[in-house]
C-alpha cells in the first residue's frame, strides 16, 4: 500500500460519539487528514505480465482507500471487506470486471481517463467534501483488490475545490456513533474493563479497520488498530481517555475497597528448642512484625506501574517446648540407680520416666504446658479478628497504593507497626497456670538432682486480645 493513512478510513464520517457510562456526551465532527495525498507512480509491470491481474480507476473519498486493500469488487461495483459493505465509500459508479469505469486493464497500460469524469465535473455518485480518483489493482476472476494508489486529490462543494458540484451543502455523509463502556465501579484487585463499540442506522459497523488510543491518568496507555476492548487489574480510581481521530472523551472507574480484606486467625506450629525457651518450660512466640508484611502486587492494563497490597499481613507465630520434653533432650547427671534400673550416670528426661514407667505423665505435663501457650495463641486472635483496632489497620493497609512496591509496602508496614506495637503484642498475656503436685508424677531434674514430682506453670492473669 502507497500513499495512504490509517485514521483516513472514517474521512467522511459524522462522528457522533456517545462515550461514558452513567452520562453519555454527545460529539459530532469530521475525521480524517487534512492533506491531500501524494501522487506516486505506479508500476504496471505486473499487470503486463499476469493477464490474471487488472487495473483500473475509480472516485473515492481520500482515505478510504486503504478500506479496499483486501475487499472484493461487487458486481454493482460497491466493495466489500470482511462482510461489511463499503459501497458508500466509492463512486461514481461500477468499478473492477464490471467495469465501464477506466482502462482496459492488461490490454493497457496507460490507463487514460477514458469515460471518467474530469475533476471539475464530477457528474456521477454522492458529493463529498474531498475526493480522490484512485488506481486499483485486482484479480480480474474474483474482484479481490490487491493495491489501491491515489493519483490526485481535490475539494468539492462548498470547501471551495475546484468546479462540479459547487455550491453543494448537503453531502452524503455516514453517521456513526461510537460508544464508550467502561465498568463505573470495580473491587480493588479485581479485573476492570472498558468496552467500545459503533453503530450506525443500520446497525453494527466493523472498527476493525480504526485507529484507537486510550490512556489513564494514572499514566498508562495503548494504542491499536481495531482494539475495542481492554482492560487490567485495579487498584485505585482512575480516569480513561479514548481517541479516535481528532476526538475523545473521558470515563471515570471507581475502585472501592474490598469489603473482605481483613486479618485472620493463626494457629501456631510448635518444635522443641532449648535456645529459643531459655529456663522456660515453653514459648508463644509473636515475633517483631518486619517479615510479617508481604509484597506489593502490581496492577495491570490502566493501572500498569501501580502498586497495592493484594495479601493481608499475618503474624508468623511459632510455639516452642523446651528441649527437655523431647526424646533428644539434654542428659543430667546422677540418675544411676533411679527406680532402680540400670541407668547411665548421665540420662535425659525420656531415659528416666521410661525406665521409672512414668512416661505417660511426662507426656501429659507437656500437653499442659502447650494447652497454657494456646491460651496465649487465643488471645492474640481476639485482637486479630474481633477487634475495632484490627479492622482499622486492616483497612488502612488495604487503602495503601503508589507508584513503587516499596513505597506500598513501606506504608503498609507502618500501619501493621502500629497495630503490632500498641495493640497485638499485648493481647496474649493471659494463660492459667497448673500448681505443683496437683496432678500426675513424673521424674524431672528439681534443682541440682532428680526428684519425682510436677513442676508448676505460672498463672499469667494479663490482657486476654485488645
Amino acid at each position: 500500500m502507497r500513499n495512504t493513512r490509517r485514521l483516513a478510513s472514517v474521512a467522511t464520517f459524522v462522528l457522533v460519539a456517545a462515550l461514558g457510562c452513567s452520562d453519555e456526551a454527545i460529539h459530532t465532527g469530521t475525521l480524517g487528514p487534512t492533506e491531500p495525498a501524494a501522487v506516486a507512480p505506479i508500476d504496471h509491470s505486473m499487470v503486463l505480465r499476469d493477464s490474471t491481474i487488472t487495473m483500473d480507476t475509480a472516485y473515492v473519498a481520500q482515505g478510504a482507500e486503504e478500506h479496499l486493500v483486501g475487499a472484493t469488487v461487487n458486481e454493482d461495483g460497491s466493495i466489500t471487506k470482511n462482510g461489511i459493505n463499503l459501497g458508500s465509500l466509492t463512486a461514481p459508479g461500477p468499478i473492477g470486471p464490471t467495469g465501464t469505469t477506466g482502462g482496459g486493464g492488461d490490454s493497457d497500460s496507460s490507463l487514460p481517463a477514458g469515460d471518467k469524469a474530469s475533476p471539475g465535473t464530477n457528474p456521477h455518485g454522492p458529493l463529498m467534501d474531498l475526493w480522490c480518483m484512485v488506481r486499483i489493482w485486482y484479480y480480474t476472476d474474483t474482484g479481490e483488490i490487491l493495491d489501491v494508489e491515489i493519483l490526485y486529490c481535490w475539494d468539492d462543494g462548498e470547501n471551495g475545490g475546484g468546479g462540479g458540484g459547487g455550491g453543494n451543502t448537503n453531502p452524503v455523509e455516514k453517521e456513526v456513533t461510537f460508544a464508550l463502556f467502561c465498568d463505573s465501579n470495580v473491587e480493588r484487585g479485581s479485573y476492570g474493563k472498558c468496552l467500545l463499540s459503533a453503530t450506525d442506522e443500520d446497525g453494527e459497523v466493523d472498527i476493525s479497520d480504526l485507529s484507537i488510543s486510550w490512556s489513564s491518568d494514572l499514566g498508562a496507555s495503548d494504542s491499536g488498530i481495531g482494539m475495542d476492548l481492554w482492560g487490567g487489574t485495579a487498584t485505585e480510581d482512575t480516569e480513561i481517555t479514548v481517541e479516535i481521530g481528532d476526538e475523545s472523551e473521558s470515563a471515570d472507574i471507581t475502585v472501592r475497597a474490598r469489603f473482605n480484606y481483613s486479618f485472620s486467625s493463626v494457629y501456631a506450629s510448635w518444635s522443641f528448642s532449648r535456645t529459643r525457651t531459655g529456663s522456660a518450660f515453653a514459648v508463644y512466640d509473636l515475633p517483631p512484625s518486619p517479615n510479617n508484611v508481604p509484597r506489593a502486587s502490581e496492577g495491570s492494563g490502566p493501572w500498569d506501574d501501580r502498586y497495592y497490597m493484594r495479601n493481608v499481613p499475618a503474624p508468623d507465630v511459632h510455639i516452642y517446648v523446651h528441649d527437655d520434653y523431647s526424646a533428644s533432650g539434654q542428659p543430667y547427671s546422677g540418675s544411676a540407680g533411679l527406680c532402680g534400673s540400670n541407668l547411665p550416670a548421665n540420662a535425659n528426661y525420656f531415659s528416666v520416666n521410661g525406665a521409672c514407667n512414668t512416661i505417660p505423665n511426662w507426656n501429659g505435663f507437656k500437653n499442659a504446658v502447650l494447652a497454657h501457650e494456646r491460651e496465649h495463641e487465643n488471645g492474640i486472635n481476639t485482637c486479630l479478628t474481633g477487634s475495632s483496632a484490627a479492622s482499622s489497620a486492616a483497612a488502612n493497609i488495604e487503602k495503601v497504593v503508589g507508584s513503587s512496591s516499596a513505597s506500598v509496602e513501606g506504608a503498609a508496614q507502618r500501619e501493621w507497626d502500629n497495630f503490632y506495637l500498641f495493640s497485638l503484642n499485648r493481647s496474649g498475656y493471659r494463660a492459667a497456670g497448673w500448681a505443683r503436685n496437683s496432678g500426675p508424677y513424673f521424674w524431672h531434674r528439681y534443682g541440682g538432682a532428680w526428684s519425682r514430682g510436677y513442676p508448676s506453670v505460672r498463672n499469667e492473669t494479663g490482657q486476654h486480645g485488645c
